[in-house]
């Protein structure tokens, strides 16, 4: 059986889960999807496939409050670029779930690449694979949220640092 996990907040450093909530959702393909009549688009959740290409499909998915993406293995990284893309490029607010090969190490970077909720197997919730996800409480690279980094705070010492030449600034 797996769990849902959503994250509270990027700028919190926390992410609950909820032991409770076992997930039972089902998906539909984009193949099924796209034999649906037009009233019940935004009511199914679609699953896609890591080779869909997003910008040929995204005028279609719009609608939707839920997409779950795909990681059939550990090694596929796609899915990666299909929620950075629809969250950056297309402004997509509603969930973007992550569904199948899903490891408690992979959740803090899916969640920065535009990820907002994950299907994970009970196996993955162990009190240590847990306790890891609290470990890193701010990052240096952009991602898809508006959360500061430490490249933003570095950026803003070494702006003020150009303009005032002759100030200290203490690190």
């Amino acid at each position: 059986m797996n769990k849902l996990i959503k994250p509270e907040s990027l700028t919190s450093g926390t992410v609950m889960i909820s032991t409770a909530e076992q997930t039972n959702q089902t998906y539909l393909a984009w193949s099924d999807y796209l034999e649906l009549e037009e009233t019940t688009l935004s009511k199914q959740p679609v699953l896609l496939e890591p080779d869909v290409d997003i910008d040929e499909i995204y005028q279609r998915l719009k609608p939707l409050s839920l997409i779950a993406l795909n990681f059939p293995s550990f090694y596929e990284g796609r899915p990666y670029s299909t929620a950075a893309i629809l969250r950056q490029r297309y402004h997509y607010q509603a969930d973007i779930r992550a569904v199948g090969a899903v490891r408690v190490d992979q959740l803090n970077q899916m969640y920065r690449c535009g990820f907002s909720s994950f299907e994970i197997s009970n196996d993955q919730l162990t009190d240590t694979r847990t306790a890891a996800l609290q470990f890193f409480s701010s990052c240096q690279q952009n991602d898809s949220s508006d959360a500061p980094t430490l490249a933003n705070n570095n950026q803003q010492l070494w702006s003020k640092a150009w303009a005032e030449p002759n100030s200290m600034i203490r690190i």
